[in-house]
């Protein structure tokens, strides 16, 4: 839903709201890959940037989770389309390779829409 919501926005002329939208969808798919994994239950606290690490150095999440990770902290709350369009892009890479290496993911968010 942050994802959605940061592309919404940024496509409505406010492209300074998405990078705190796409941080916070990024923090929202490793807690549910952490709670997929029987890691800790769903609903736990968000994880931490620690966990993203984590995930990335085991393999569950691709390499580019911590390239968007530090590319959201560093873009300036005057940011425009152009600097906001590869975080959207990147956060759907992320996405689409947690739905392939989690599956039952994918199935889960198919069943809430």
């Amino acid at each position: 839903r942050a994802l959605c919501m940061a592309k919404m926005l940024a496509d409505g002329g406010f492209p300074e709201e998405a990078p705190a939208l796409v941080a916070k969808s990024l923090h929202a798919m490793t807690a549910a890959l952490i709670a997929a994994r029987g890691e800790v239950p769903a609903g736990a606290p968000n994880p931490a940037n620690a966990d993203i690490r984590r995930l990335v150095d085991c393999g569950a999440l691709p390499s580019e989770a911590l390239a968007l990770l530090d590319a959201t902290r560093s873009v300036s709350s005057a940011a425009t389309m152009d600097d906001v369009a590869p975080l959207l892009s990147s956060t759907t890479r992320i996405l689409t390779a947690i739905g392939r290496n989690e599956p039952s993911l994918t199935a889960r968010r198919a069943s809430s829409a």
